[in-house]
């Protein structure tokens, strides 16, 4: 089988599993997470990184005494992404997304978007970029939006020392695997 187009499914995890199981005569299951529900998986992992970052960003504006509404930058509507969105727009009603990419590019609008809205377009197939609203916008024009947030749940090395420069927000949010590079987390740490 070719697991190309499924990186991280739940397929391709319980395979892992199982030759895991094969290799080591380990049978706990716990050697990976994702697993399918019928292989010992959870009900919740699909929303549970987005949800997770939803709960990590609400203690970080607590603990900083942000009490006022703040406006948000997604790069990455997929699994995550949409699942931060969603869940951040059904518990915080002062919580705005103004911007979202996904692969193909994206949108801005400062009125911002529902993030329902922008989920039921990508259900249907539709891509970011030709979303009916808002300025067509790429990923190096989301980093550089003036939001207080930006929320960074796809690409490996979204920021770098070459484009950390360009970020106004003042909240970096790392949701996907690596997006801060070295470099740029110590620029964004000095």
């Amino acid at each position: 089988r070719d697991w190309s187009s499924d990186v991280c499914s739940s397929d391709l995890i319980d395979w892992m599993v199982d030759e895991f199981e094969q290799l080591s005569g380990d049978s706990s299951k716990a050697s990976f997470t994702g697993k399918s529900i019928a292989k010992g998986g959870s009900l919740g992992r699909a929303a549970a990184t987005g949800r997770g970052g939803v709960i990590v960003m609400r203690e970080l504006l607590n603990m900083l005494s942000i009490n006022k509404p703040v406006t948000y930058a997604l790069q990455g509507w997929g699994n995550v992404g949409s699942f931060f969105a969603l869940v951040g727009e059904a518990e915080h009603e002062n919580w705005k997304l103004v911007a979202a990419t996904d692969s193909s590019g994206g949108v801005y609008s400062q009125g911002g978007y529902s993030a329902k809205g922008l989920n039921e377009y990508k259900k249907t197939g539709g891509k970011l970029a030709d979303y009916k609203t808002g300025q067509k916008i790429n990923n190096e024009d989301l980093i550089s939006l003036d939001v207080d947030i930006l929320v960074l749940a796809a690409l490996e090395d979204a920021l770098t020392d070459k484009n950390v420069g360009q970020v106004k927000a003042k909240i970096v949010l790392e949701l996907g695997n690596g997006p801060v590079s070295y470099a740029a987390y110590k620029k964004l740490s000095a």
